[in-house]
């Protein structure tokens, strides 16, 4: 390498939580008697650079930056200052390494170092891994336990930042069978900190419901964290006396009444409509029920009469 020797040679960063920085600094030594130009590019010879050029419009104002400009080393994960520096002989500069994830994943990245105007680059290998933003909802399960139709509820819970990295979060859209209104859907976390989240629960079909619901974390790729409720919605309850009604031994053409009772014995108004079938041998009716329809309220009753003419 001409006398130019880097310590060290390659790095390997400790893991780092997502938008945060871990920095080495680099030294780069020049044991030769002369005066050495050094740059760092992103590509390894001119040739790989000529190759992308061909590939940009230089019509385009954009593109044609990119192809006027020098093409020192860039990366969206790791920083090199300075990337252009004299050395001269028998000393050193620094070079800060910066790395600065963007995602919980491994990132490995190559720079390439230019001595003076040499046709090979010197391989300058990085790599490091980004730690996920972690944060987790306390409780992070609901048991709603039986719920009447229509009754709303609401309940708080906090979603708290357990990690080192502030947390980006959106709530994942999701069809349910009931309706749940999240405050709020999306915000960030502070380290340290936490935001109370407020679930507004409106029971609107019955039967047994298993509802959990992802937010997702910027820069975290899995173990998302997750709310879940679990519950049943019950219909309203009610009973009808008596059970079956026997007019007996009638006189034809005359009238006949009986009564029956609707009782609700929920906090469930419901509605409700009666039918009774006609024999049809008859033009003039046998059968009339007032009333045929109506809504009985909570804990509430409806006497209906039933009136038969044979």
């Amino acid at each position: 390498m001409n006398g130019i020797s880097l310590e060290p040679p390659s790095l390997v960063f400790p893991p780092t939580y997502i938008t945060n920085v871990s920095r080495f600094a680099v030294k780069v030594i020049n044991n030769s008697k002369i005066i050495h130009h050094i740059s760092f590019y992103t590509k390894s010879d001119k040739s790989e650079e000529e190759n992308e050029e061909i590939k940009l419009d230089e019509f385009d104002i954009n593109q044609r930056n990119r192809i006027i400009q020098p093409k020192f080393f860039q990366n969206d994960a790791f920083k090199i200052e300075p990337r252009e520096f004299d050395l001269f002989p028998g000393s050193f500069n620094q070079v800060v390494v910066e790395f600065t994830p963007s995602v919980a994943t491994q990132y490995e990245v190559t720079a390439y170092v230019q001595i003076d105007s040499q046709e090979k680059r010197v391989n300058f290998d990085m790599s490091g891994f980004g730690l996920p933003p972690s944060a987790h909802f306390s409780p992070d399960s609901i048991v709603v336990g039986h719920v009447n139709l229509d009754s709303i509820l609401d309940y708080e819970v906090n979603f708290v930042n357990s990690g080192e990295s502030s947390v980006d979060f959106t709530l994942e859209e999701k069809e349910t069978s009931n309706k749940f209104v999240f405050s709020p859907t999306t915000g960030i976390i502070p380290i340290g900190g936490s935001v109370k989240f407020h679930i507004r629960l409106i029971a609107f079909s019955v039967g047994s419901f298993i509802e959990t619901f992802t937010f997702r974390v910027r820069g975290a790729l899995k173990e998302l964290p997750t709310l879940t409720f679990t519950g049943k919605v019950i219909g309203p309850s009610f009973t009808i006396s008596p059970h079956s009604i026997n007019f007996g031994g009638v006189g034809y053409g005359f009238l006949h009444t009986k009564k029956l009772t609707i009782e609700n014995k929920s906090e469930i108004p419901f509605d409700f409509k009666l039918r009774m079938s006609h024999d049809g041998t008859f033009e003039q009716r046998e059968f009339q029920i007032a009333p045929e329809f109506g809504t009985v309220n909570k804990f509430g009753k409806i006497e209906v009469t039933i009136e038969f003419i044979p």
